[in-house]
């Protein structure tokens, strides 16, 4: 059986291969993201102390432009999409890798989303489910 190397749960080595996850489904998505413009953050509240910001945040944030894909460790208060959860909620929901399409759950009353998320464009919305699913497998 291949052992697959594990990160910690929103690390900068976790970021880095999420933003490696997220290159290859842009490629895998071809020509369907030309022209699409979209981003995403996402920030985790009591984040372990190794990992957060001075406010107990730790938080990452991807930007599609053109096909193109960058992920960064950090806020993007600007993303289209922010969603903000308690580090050890997201952590455990992280690990699971989820039926595509993902079932309809409720969400922890940690929650909170903002943005738009019927305006996501249906290339980029597809690609999501896979990127979770890819991330879940390495995630320690």
């Amino acid at each position: 059986m291949t052992q697959v190397e594990k990160f910690e749960f929103c690390s900068p080595a976790w970021v880095a291969r999420a933003e490696g996850i997220l290159i290859e489904l842009a490629d895998e998505a071809g020509d369907t993201l030309a022209g699409q413009r979209f981003s995403l953050c996402e920030v985790f509240t009591y984040a372990p102390p190794h990992l957060r910001d001075a406010l107990a945040r730790v938080s990452w944030h991807f930007m599609l432009n053109d096909g193109r894909i960058e992920a960064c460790v950090g806020d993007n208060p600007d993303a289209d999409i922010r969603i903000e959860v308690d580090y050890e909620t997201a952590a455990r929901y992280a690990r699971i890798v989820l039926p595509t399409p993902a079932p309809a759950t409720p969400p922890p009353d940690t929650l909170r989303i903002s943005g738009d998320l019927s305006a996501m464009a249906p290339a980029v919305a597809r690609f999501l489910a896979p990127l979770h699913n890819r991330l879940a497998v390495i995630t320690a």
